[in-house]
């Protein structure tokens, strides 16, 4: 498959590349980015980032790839062209199940990026790019419970609530175990009303 670039009003979505190393050791290192993400170890080192980067170049170069993991960087930060926009937080469209047409949407924001809608915008066209150009049918979603905004983010976004799952969740950065709120979206409910 090609790069990949989605586009909306305000953002841009690429493909990682290595020189988003440096930012995203930077954005995901303080624990309030970390404390609810499974996967980003405590403490998180630029060794950790340069292996993650290395793992997501690696399934770029896959014919079909079981994960897209996207910088999210903003138009307003850099007008000199798309490979010069600053990564400011992460999305993966993963655990990707082309015969079942299912995947899961997970996600990380730099603080200073909170409460600003760009997540909300970013979940969007994640959406429209697993239901029209992957032909997914069921998207799915997790949230750790005390995490209101991501829980937000999920329900602004036209997801539906389907149970909590005891202790199913475990920050890998402080070993704390979560309950997790379980999402989904079907693509017949997301072409009635939550298209970009």
């Amino acid at each position: 498959m090609n790069k990949i670039v989605l586009e909306s009003d305000s953002l841009i979505l690429r493909d990682i590349k290595e020189t988003d190393i440096i930012n995203i050791f930077n954005k995901v290192s303080p624990l309030n980015v970390r404390k609810y993400l499974s996967t980003v170890p405590q403490p998180y080192t630029l060794e950790n980032a340069q292996e993650f980067v290395k793992m997501k170049l690696d399934n770029q170069l896959l014919e079909k790839r079981t994960s897209f993991d996207l910088a999210i960087t903003q138009k307003s930060l850099n007008s000199s062209g798309i490979d010069s926009l600053e990564l400011i937080g992460i999305i993966s469209l993963s655990k990707i199940d082309y015969f079942m047409g299912k995947a899961t949407i997970g996600y990380w924001l730099g603080e200073e990026y909170w409460g600003k809608g760009i997540m909300s915008k970013a979940v969007k066209r994640v959406i429209e790019f697993a239901f029209n150009d992957l032909n997914l049918n069921r998207i799915e979603i997790e949230a750790v419970v005390e995490n209101i905004g991501s829980n937000k983010v999920i329900q602004k976004n036209g997801f539906v609530f389907e149970c909590v799952q005891k202790q199913a969740m475990r920050s890998k950065a402080t070993g704390k175990l979560h309950d997790g709120n379980t999402y989904s979206l079907l693509k017949e409910d997301w072409g009635k009303s939550f298209k970009i």
